[in-house]
């Protein structure tokens, strides 16, 4: 960070301008200060967050978009913890707060800022009456706000947020989740909020409501168009697994992007009464369900494939690799692949990204009873794209890409982004499941590169049949033809590049 800003002081001549040295050292000094003066542990669901507080906050801001001459609104309680790097980023940054005693260290921080020459207007208000313009802002940055948001404050949130933004701007959201219930500890937090008047108590929600509520969110503007959120990406924050064993921090992208125009504004009191309570009892049996399940029968396929793929880099030991599994929503549950039964190591881990929002959540339930820190997860939705681009910024080598029927709903169009990121001896590997020739032909029409596909079909249906797979299970799989397809990376290169 020091060397950061001793760059950002050379004038154009190649001399440090002394004067915008001191400046940017105070400001980085008295942001420290600021980010030290509250013990996020009480805060957050992981408590031992303090310790790991840079690494905990690069990684929320490792997730941004280019902000460059962007505005940028940093809302919540307790905001000034990013202010900082978000101005550093953006072109202008608006703080609000809606705790009244931050204003003072808030004020503080933006003519420390200023002197900077970077602009930071800062206010202080309660979410009832503040309101912006609409299409101001390219980026919403809010963390840790809708925990202490009542549901009704969290629908109101996000309606007003999506008019502020402008077309495809983004909204930043990281939470502590869990159970959809409140923890009692003694917060005296002083918000002028309307339900939070009293005290600020923590509502630790499941990650699967959250992001129900984000995407059924649809608003109707001044000229009729209708504007939704869509998720380009939704995961557990690496370093809280790394070095607190805890899945429950999640941060997400969404963007704003049209909806159609046969999309219903829905009702606010059943958006409510989903979050209250019909979405919960949903999560709640999905995670009993899938508590019960420890393999799948595509396992045993999968993990005689996995172990001829590396498992560090190449060229770098010392970064980290990743095999992506990649569990598609059209599949019935047991059509999936389970992340828990394939082989990591200290440098290589298994990224399960999940395009159910149930599942997503019940692997996390999972992961945080067996504490394995080589599993992570995301949740993204034919977003296949931003799973890339994000382990991109992360520096992540991928080993591998694993799917069953992904041919079914998609298409292979990644084949350039995968190579960006792969491992000297990567692969993509399908399980494909078809009813006859033609259904066969048409999915490896969609592979445009070089490829072998193998017949699993006697092998599958032996495993359903000796593992004894509920009765319609085995008829559903043993109806159908199988065939495992194996894409070598090494090969497309050798071949076009």
């Amino acid at each position: 960070m020091l060397g950061e800003i001793l760059l950002s002081c050379f004038n154009k001549n190649g001399f440090i301008n002394r004067r915008k040295v001191e400046n940017e050292f105070a400001l980085n000094n008295y942001s420290i200060q600021f980010r030290k003066s509250y013990n996020i542990d009480r805060i957050t669901n992981c408590k031992q967050t303090r310790k790991f507080e840079e690494d905990d906050r690069n990684d929320v801001i490792s997730m941004l978009p280019d902000l460059k001459n962007k505005k940028i609104l940093d809302i919540g309680f307790n905001v000034g913890r990013f202010t900082v790097e978000l101005a550093r980023r953006g072109k202008y940054i608006n703080v609000t707060d809606f705790k009244l005693s931050s204003y003072d260290k808030l004020k503080i921080l933006k003519k420390l800022a200023n002197k900077s020459n970077k602009l930071i207007s800062v206010r202080i208000s309660d979410l009832t009456s503040i309101n912006y313009k609409s299409q101001k802002f390219h980026l919403i940055f809010t963390n840790w706000l809708f925990m202490y948001l009542n549901d009704e404050e969290c629908y109101r949130f996000l309606n007003k947020s999506l008019k502020w933004l402008e077309k495809g701007g983004y909204l930043k959201f990281r939470e502590s989740c869990g159970e959809s219930v409140t923890k009692l500890y003694d917060y005296t937090f002083d918000s002028s909020v309307d339900s939070l008047d009293k005290q600020n108590i923590p509502i630790y929600r499941y990650i699967s409501v959250y992001l129900k509520l984000i995407e059924e969110i649809r608003i109707k503007d001044k000229n009729g168009l209708k504007w939704k959120y869509e998720i380009t990406i939704c995961c557990v924050i690496p370093t809280c697994i790394e070095k607190a064993y805890k899945w429950n921090e999640i941060q997400l992208m969404a963007k704003k992007v049209n909806a159609l125009d046969g999309d219903m504004i829905p009702d606010k009191q059943e958006l409510l009464n989903n979050i209250a309570d019909n979405w919960i009892i949903s999560q709640e049996a999905t995670d009993i369900y899938v508590d019960t399940i420890e393999r799948f029968f595509a396992d045993k396929i999968f993990l005689s494939e996995i172990k001829k793929c590396p498992m560090g880099c190449v060229d770098d030991p010392s970064i980290m690799t990743a095999t992506i599994i990649y569990q598609s929503s059209v599949n019935p549950y047991y059509m999936r692949i389970c992340p828990f039964n394939m082989p990591t190591s200290d440098k290589s881990f298994i990224w399960t990204n999940d395009e159910d929002r149930s599942f997503f959540k019940s692997s996390l339930s999972i992961a945080e009873k067996k504490k394995n820190s080589s599993m992570f997860f995301s949740y993204s939705k034919k977003k296949i794209h931003s799973i890339f681009e994000y382990a991109t910024k992360l520096n992540i080598r991928l080993n591998g890409f694993l799917a069953v029927n992904f041919l079914s709903d998609n298409n292979l169009d990644f084949i350039d982004e995968f190579i960006k990121n792969a491992n000297e001896g990567a692969k993509i590997i399908f399980l494909e499941s078809y009813i006859n020739n033609f259904d066969k032909k048409i999915k490896l029409q969609k592979i445009k590169c070089p490829f072998v596909a193998v017949c699993r079909t006697r092998k599958i249906h032996k495993i359903v049949v000796k593992d004894k797979y509920p009765e319609g299970v085995m008829k559903y799989v043993t109806s159908r033809k199988w065939m495992l397809i194996r894409i070598s990376i090494n090969e497309i290169k050798n071949k076009y590049i």
